[in-house]
């Protein structure tokens, strides 16, 4: 952690506008708050902070762990892509809730390749965190997954993958 020290974290309207002008596509995660922090209306605070800064709905997705913020986005922007996070670290399973979205990313360590064929022939979209060598990262292409999140994406640069 120590490494750390120092480091400038950008703030939402920073990330924002790098990502506007760079012309990327980003995955807004709302990440559970702490309990003192617990009723901050963040879902609010996002969409005012997308809608000040004109972001466009085709550079990002919106995710979450926690699914009732999704459902308030779709409430209030149905516009807007969101992506349920299923597979959070240190659980043992999946728990896909009755496939309340049509889009989810999910952990790799928590899923098959054969689970994610099923689930993408019923016409979810699935992304994959966690994914971290050539050899995952093509198996589970080939098996339907649409998006990837990794710490490595010059492998998916060298495969011919890329934004």
């Amino acid at each position: 952690m120590d490494s750390y020290k120092g480091l400038k974290v950008l703030t939402l309207t920073e990330a924002i506008e790098l990502t506007k002008s760079l012309n990327w596509k980003v995955n807004l995660e709302l990440k559970i708050q702490p309990g003192e922090m617990k009723d901050f209306p963040i879902v609010d605070q996002l969409l005012d902070e997308i809608e000040r800064l004109q972001f466009s709905k085709n550079q990002f997705v919106i995710s979450s762990f926690k699914h009732e913020w999704l459902k308030e986005v779709q409430k209030k922007k149905p516009e807007y892509s969101v992506e349920a996070l299923v597979g959070f670290p240190g659980t043992e399973a999946i728990n896909w809730r009755n496939f309340e979205f049509k889009s989810y990313n999910v952990n790799r360590n928590l899923t098959t390749l054969s689970e994610i064929k099923e689930v993408t022939k019923k016409g979810y979209k699935i992304g994959l965190f966690n994914i971290d060598t050539k050899e995952n990262f093509l198996q589970f292409i080939k098996s339907g997954a649409i998006r990837i999140i990794t710490d490595y994406p010059q492998v998916m640069t060298v495969l011919g993958y890329c934004r």
